[in-house]
C-alpha cells in the first residue's frame, strides 16, 4: 500500500501531529495516526527491581 505522511495544520489538540493517509490521486479513505516513540524523562528517581530496597 502506498500512503502519504502528513502533519495536522488545523488549530487544536492534534496540531502538528503526524498521520498517514492515501495520496490525493487514490483517495481510498485510508487514515492512521503515526505512532510516536514514548518520551523518557530523567526524574532523578531510581527504581529497584527488588521491592525490599524501597
Amino acid at each position: 500500500m502506498v500512503y502519504c505522511e502528513r502533519k495536522v495544520k488545523k488549530d487544536g489538540p492534534n496540531q502538528n501531529r503526524m498521520f498517514h493517509c492515501c495520496p490525493k490521486e487514490d483517495a481510498c479513505g485510508f487514515f492512521e495516526w503515526k505512532q510516536t516513540d514514548p518520551c523518557v524523562i530523567n526524574t532523578g528517581i531510581e527504581l529497584f527491581s527488588n521491592p525490599l530496597q524501597y
